[in-house]
């Protein structure tokens, strides 16, 4: 089974998170969905950056990291795909995975 992990600046009081977890889970339903962390301060790319770098060691090579984190101050900034380690990081080209 795929793991899929997210971690964002959303927070938990609306309904951004579900959204995105609904979106994947429509494309494949047998995905494995863990949240790091959606409490990560506005914008805050260091914050993000110790928070992802201390978690991802603890799943399994080919899982899948989604950072949204400074993704919606910037609508017009593209996503990238990372890989290390045998993950794959998905970010924002927002300087996070420099």
């Amino acid at each position: 089974m795929s793991i899929i992990t997210l971690t964002s600046d959303f927070g938990n009081l609306d309904y951004r998170v579900a959204a995105v977890k609904g979106s994947i889970l429509s494309l494949n339903q047998k995905v494995n969905i863990v949240d790091i962390t959606h409490d990560i301060q506005a914008f805050n790319l260091i914050q993000t950056s110790y928070i992802v770098r201390n978690a991802y060691k603890h799943f399994p090579k080919g899982s899948i990291h989604i950072i949204s984190v400074d993704r919606f101050q910037h609508k017009s900034r593209k996503n990238i795909l990372y890989k290390a380690d045998g993950h794959y990081f998905i970010a924002a080209d927002n300087g996070l995975l420099s």
